[in-house]
Formats: structure tokens, sequence, C-alpha cells
């Protein structure tokens, strides 16, 4: 509760100029959380919107016919790429090729030359390829995810600005009740002199703040984690994708 017989004028202190920055910096972004927040909401509502219309169930968030024949074309290859390397180094150690330091063939023998150009050229395509076959494994969980993302954060932060308001009044109206009746009262005639003339006022003001913060924080962590279980009792998570399992949707 704010008492003015303990309040120190920032006159005194060299350091009032800052905190008088300091105040009018903050009470004039006060009107811009909620406007930032309520933007924010919204980019993410017509997000959502959006993949609602594309996902209505687990069977849209799978593959399309051509990704389902490029998923099996790049694990045929890639099966085949890794058949070659074992079978090559195999070869190796049944022609007791000896092996240099990193573990490659000796080279010296034709037999040694064909053998790492077999390796070398499985492990190239590999290399090009294994990323590309791995979206494709979990597309159907990316597509999941994005559209569960956007409704999280429309949820979690539309909610998060009721908890600011609410927040922010409350403490307003009960450290400032002996400067304001109340929040209001205050809007309707804004006087800045208890803030800007105060330290009290300041370190008063930044708690109102700080609280708010830390509050709405926790209140959008908490609906971050309802949302997140509410859509996925809604759209149930798609599995890996495999070549036992890809042609069940």
């Amino acid at each position: 509760m704010a008492k003015k017989n303990n309040n120190k004028v920032f006159d005194s202190d060299p350091k009032g100029c800052l905190y008088i920055i300091l105040i009018v910096v903050m009470i004039a972004l006060l009107p811009l959380v909620p406007i930032i927040l309520g933007f924010i909401t919204l980019i993410h509502y017509f997000k959502f919107r959006r993949f609602r219309k594309k996902y209505k169930n687990i069977s849209d968030f799978w593959l399309e016919s051509e990704e389902k024949d490029e998923f099996l074309r790049f694990q045929k290859n890639i099966t085949i790429a890794d058949n070659n390397i074992n079978h090559a180094k195999l070869k190796g150690e049944r022609l007791n090729i000896t092996k240099n330091k990193d573990g490659s063939f000796s080279s010296r023998s034709n037999a040694g030359k064909e053998i790492n150009a077999t390796i070398r050229e499985a492990k190239n395509y590999l290399s090009n390829n294994f990323n590309d076959f791995k979206n494709y494994k979990y597309l159907p969980i990316n597509r999941w995810n994005k559209m569960r993302n956007s409704y999280s954060k429309y949820f979690a932060i539309s909610y998060s600005i009721i908890i600011w308001f609410i927040t922010f009044i409350l403490l307003f109206n009960s450290y400032f009740v002996e400067q304001y009746t109340n929040f209001f009262y205050f809007l309707g005639d804004i006087d800045l002199s208890y803030f800007l003339t105060t330290k009290q006022g300041f370190k008063e003001i930044l708690i109102v703040l700080a609280i708010t913060a830390g509050i709405t924080l926790l209140g959008y962590y908490i609906l971050s984690k309802i949302s997140d279980f509410a859509f996925s009792k809604k759209y149930p998570k798609p599995e890996i994708v495999t070549a036992d399992n890809i042609n069940d949707y």
C-alpha cells in the first residue's frame, strides 16, 4: 500500500531524470501490451482457421499419393545404399584388404579401389537424400504440430490478455488506492505526479508491472498446456510414416 509520507522526492536524487524517463516510457507502453497481444492472437486465429479447413481428421495430415511414391522411392534407394555399404565392407574383410587409419580400405589393389568407390557413392547418396526422406517420414507430424501451435498460441494469448487486464487493474487498485480511487479514475483524470516525483511511486508501479508480467506469463504457460491437451483430444497425433503404415490413410 502506498504511503505518501514515506516518499522521497526525486529532486534530491541525481538519477531523478532517469526515473522520470523510465516511468513515462512504461506508462506509455501500457496500452501497447494488449494491442500487441491482440494482434498476435488474430494472426494465429486466422492461421488456425486456415488449417482447420484443410485438416479435418488424421487422414488429412497424412501423405498424399505423390508424397507416398516419393517416400517409397527414397526408402528403397536408401536401403540399397545401406546394403551396398555393408556388402562392400564384408567383401573387403573377406579379401583381407588392409585398412587405413580412418577405417577405409587400402586402394593399392583394384579390389580396394572398387570397394572404396562403392562405399563413397552410397554414402554420397545417403548424405544428399536422407534429409528429404526424413522430411516425408515426419511430414504428417509436422503438419499436425503447425496446426496445434497455431491453436495453442491463439487460445493461450487470447486468455492471457484477460489475465493481464485483471491482474494489472487489481494490483493497481491495491497499491495506489490512496492516490487514486481506482484504475479507471486514474485513466479519466491522469496525474503522473506521484510516479514522476517520488521514488515510492516508481518502485510500486515497477512492482505492479513485474507481478502482472509474471502472472501473465504463468497463465500463458498453463493455458498453452491446456490447449495442447484439448487439441490432442480432438485431433489425434499422426504416427511416423513407415513402409508398414503408409497406406493406412
